[in-house]
Formats: structure tokens, C-alpha cells, sequence
């Protein structure tokens, strides 16, 4: 899957979710809670690791902010449009920090479209 194939499909995963998130009641939000935070850290790591690639070192994780559950959908907008806008421009190759490690931006950006749908479908 190319980077903008990645790009369209996180787009749409971020539309549907936060739809979901943000008409969801009390209870549907605390079931999804655990679930959501985990994909909120790791696009705020990816779009760490897009905007210190030229790092020498891995980037130190940035631990998302814990707000109410009602704040999940607009977390993971906020999270998911930073990501994007980050690795507007750059190609497939480009090597971005993937945790402890360099990994093509390609890559990356499939990756998370994937764990979009995966979570979509858990919800």
C-alpha cells in the first residue's frame, strides 16, 4: 500500500471512529476505553518518530494526556490529523523512528491504518 493509499484509509478510519466515539453513551465509551488509549499513543508516538526523523536517537515517548472518556473521539482525531499532517510531503522511503527503530514511512502509515480498522471492528 503506497503512503497516500495509507493516508486516504487513515482519513476515513479517523472519520468513522471519531463519529462513533463522539455518539457513543457513558457506557460504550468505558467499554472502549481500553482499546482507544493504546491507539492514541501510538499515533502521537508515530507522528513523534515523522517529526524527529533526522534525530540521532530514538525520540523519548510522550505519554498522551488522560482526559474524560467523553474526549476519546476528539483525542483521536486531534492524534490522528497531527500524524497526517506530520508526513504530508514525504515519500514511502522516507525513514522515520518506529519505537527504537528506523522504519520507512510506508510502512508506518500502513501499519496504522491497520490498527484503525482493527479497532473500528473491536468497536
Amino acid at each position: 500500500m503506497s503512503t497516500e493509499q495509507s493516508r486516504t484509509l487513515i482519513e476515513a478510519e479517523l472519520r468513522r471512529l471519531t463519529s462513533r466515539l463522539r455518539s457513543a453513551g457513558p457506557g460504550e465509551l468505558e467499554r472502549a476505553e481500553p482499546h482507544v488509549r493504546p491507539v492514541l499513543q501510538r499515533l502521537a508516538d508515530a507522528t513523534q518518530g515523522v517529526e524527529q526523523r533526522a534525530a540521532a536517537q530514538p525520540p523519548q515517548p510522550r505519554p498522551v494526556p488522560r482526559l474524560a472518556t467523553s474526549a476519546l473521539g476528539d483525542q483521536l482525531d486531534v492524534l490522528g490529523l497531527d500524524l497526517l499532517r506530520a508526513s504530508a510531503g514525504l515519500g514511502d522511503a522516507t525513514r522515520v523512528w518506529d519505537g527504537d527503530a528506523h522504519a520507512e514511512l510506508g510502512v508506518v502509515l500502513a501499519e496504522t491504518a491497520t490498527t484503525l480498522q482493527e479497532l473500528r471492528r473491536m468497536l
